[in-house]
């Protein structure tokens, strides 16, 4: 399940070191550590809602582990922090839906879908639609709960 923390785009490109010729794409300087320092957390899984173009779910949080990650990424891009809820889009529209479907749909915007540890952050450049082809795989920092 893929829940953003908080989109990067707008992380001064003097803030990651300089590209090694053939190799990854260095990560920006303390992003390693501002990650290391939170502990793994659980986030709910309840209920779908429907946006344009697509179905989602929520995921919030328990605690105040991913706003204290999502304020400190904040930190290192544009200052915006996207608070405590989360979402996953599950399905994205290629056309129209039928009123059908979205009546269904409905019937689950209260339904709780159980908890899971999030103890691993995955950092990416990706596409809108988040598709193989557009996804690049920079990093994976483990949550490990050290003082910062």
């Amino acid at each position: 399940m893929h829940v953003t923390v908080q989109n990067l785009d707008a992380l001064a490109p003097a803030a990651a070191p300089p590209r090694r010729p053939g190799g990854p794409a260095p990560l920006p300087d303390g992003l390693v550590e501002l990650v290391a320092a939170r502990a793994p957390f659980r986030l709910a899984v309840r209920g779908l809602g429907v946006a344009p173009g697509a179905v989602f779910v929520l995921a919030l949080a328990g605690d105040a582990t991913l706003r204290s990650l999502r304020a400190g990424l904040a930190g290192l891009a544009d200052g915006h922090d996207r608070g405590r809820l989360g979402h996953a889009n599950l399905v994205r529209f290629a056309g129209p839906v039928t009123a059908g479907f979205l009546a269904e749909l409905a019937r689950l915007r209260r339904q709780d879908f159980g908890t899971f540890t999030v103890d691993e952050v995955e950092l990416v450049r990706t596409d809108r639609l988040l598709s193989p082809e557009g996804t690049t795989i920079l990093g994976r920092l483990r949550l490990e709960g050290r003082a910062g």
